[in-house]
């Protein structure tokens, strides 16, 4: 993912400072979910993360940020049928 996200800086789709927030944004995720594989990724374990991260004290607008990035991973997995559909994912008010 993040090498097409490099791809798209190259080709002026998307900018450097963006891919750095949404790979920082992933950061926090992956450190959450560990080794899950990405098939294993549904709305319960997507619930469990914003979870942890409201108990985190982390504001709402933080939270749908990092679920949005996550939402563009799933659906480049989805583009390479590595995953069979992405989860609904609610955002936080």
């Amino acid at each position: 993912w993040s090498r097409e996200q490099e791809l798209r800086i190259d080709t002026l789709k998307k900018r450097a400072t963006s891919l750095a927030t949404d790979l920082q944004r992933l950061d926090a995720v992956i450190a959450f979910m560990g080794d899950d594989y990405i098939s294993r990724l549904d709305e319960i374990r997507l619930a469990e993360y914003q979870k942890h991260r409201v108990s985190m004290k982390r504001k709402p607008n933080t939270i749908n940020g990092e679920m949005r990035v996550v939402k563009a991973v799933l659906n480049w997995a989805k583009r390479r049928r590595w995953i069979a559909e992405v989860p609904f994912i609610e955002p936080i008010p």
